[in-house]
């Protein structure tokens, strides 16, 4: 009986195996705050694991904030309508890179931007999505004009 119950864990751990192989995290060092007409380096790291393939990460800017590739990894890259698109034909074969890129804000830019992304790749023949954490960054006052005293 307990080599019955072994038996099943042990089959229970090889089918569900590849599927902890593919934990994915993805993280921004994306900045609290910021200035308007100024501009940073953000770094992506992404720990992928043995997932392989095809993928897209998206990043969906606010008007006022563009992006511009830095470090790619491979990745084909276009910024279009607000969205940032680094796409993979084949991700790097290590289990964690990072890309970068230089996030520049507008002068104009006031106010709480947020920055939403999403990962997807093709995992067993589907297509699966993750969704990165949306990163807030407050923009400072530094596009004030100054006023002239008569």
């Amino acid at each position: 009986m307990n080599q019955l119950v072994l038996l099943i864990n042990f089959l229970g751990l090889l089918l569900l195996g590849p599927s902890f192989l593919s934990d994915l995290s993805i993280t921004q060092n994306v900045p609290t705050t910021m200035e308007p007409g100024t501009e940073v380096r953000v770094t992506v790291t992404v720990e992928k694991g043995a997932l392989n393939g095809f993928a897209k990460l998206q990043l969906d800017l606010p008007p006022g904030l563009t992006a511009t590739a830095i470090e790619t990894k491979g990745a084909s890259f276009t910024f279009a309508d607000q969205k940032a698109k680094f796409i993979w034909m084949a991700l790097p074969s290590t289990p964690t890179f990072k890309i970068s890129y230089t996030l520049s804000a507008d002068n104009s830019l006031s106010g709480n931007q947020a920055i939403v992304g999403r990962f997807s790749y093709i995992q067993d023949n589907e297509r699966k999505t993750y969704d990165l954490p949306t990163n807030t960054i407050a923009m400072g006052s530094g596009g004030l004009a100054p006023v002239a005293v008569t």
